[in-house]
């Protein structure tokens, strides 16, 4: 339950991550991406087909490959 959480851990004091992005821009992504067969694992924790699928997909959101 929350509320006997809360009271093991007070909250005050207690910073919350915040996303910003210090750019932000949006981009057309690739009209199409070629067969590629090397996975790549993207900042977002998923693994996407390719670099190009990545791109793709996630430069609007701010993520980017965890290499």
């Amino acid at each position: 339950r929350l509320t006997s959480l809360t009271r093991l851990i007070p909250l005050t004091g207690l910073a919350l991550p915040t996303t910003s992005c210090p750019n932000p821009q949006l981009y057309r992504p690739p009209e199409s991406c070629r067969p590629e067969s090397e996975p790549l694992c993207a900042s977002d924790g998923h693994t996407y087909p390719s670099e190009c699928a990545m791109t793709a997909t996630g430069v609007q959101k701010g993520i980017s490959s965890c290499m």
